[in-house]
Parts: C-alpha cells; structure tokens; sequence
C-alpha cells in the first residue's frame, strides 16, 4: 500500500442499489453521495486515514429518531453509522 495513493467517492446518487466498497489505500475519502433506498449497505475502509462525511441517507431519521438537526449546518447530531444497522 502506498501512501500517497487515494480513493475518493464523491457527488454519486445510488437509489435502490445493493451498494459493496472495500477500498485499500493509504487515504479514502467518501464524502456528498446519496444513498436513496439501499437496503443493503456494506462499506469497508482499510488504509492509514478515512474521510467520511457530508452524505445523504434516504433512511436517516428512521434509524436515528433521536437525532436534532443543527443549527444552520443541514446535519443532524448523530453521525450515520457505515458499520452497519443495528
């Protein structure tokens, strides 16, 4: 694995998908992407750093009933978990 290597994900719509990223390199970024409706998730990150941020999940406030919108920022307080669903 080579530092200086990177994966980004970034601004992908996936609606109704099986969505699978196992991505292997120094720094991985996954950020503005939109998971509408994918009931089945799996994302795993192997490398020196992950940026995982700034993402919409359609199911959200389903899993997170909890969870107080911030104000004048457009996220929530809790962060979306990428480990898995309960």
């Amino acid at each position: 694995m080579n530092g200086d290597e990177c994966n980004v994900i970034k601004h992908n719509v996936f609606i109704d998908a099986f969505v699978i990223f196992t991505l292997y390199s120094g720094k991985n970024v996954m950020v503005e992407n939109n998971f509408i409706n994918c009931s089945q998730l799996y994302i795993d990150f192997y490398g020196e750093s992950v940026v995982f941020d700034r993402s919409y999940w359609s199911d959200y406030e389903e899993l997170y009933p909890e969870a107080n919108k911030m104000e004048n920022t457009g996220t929530w307080d809790i962060p979306y978990s990428r480990y898995g669903r309960g």
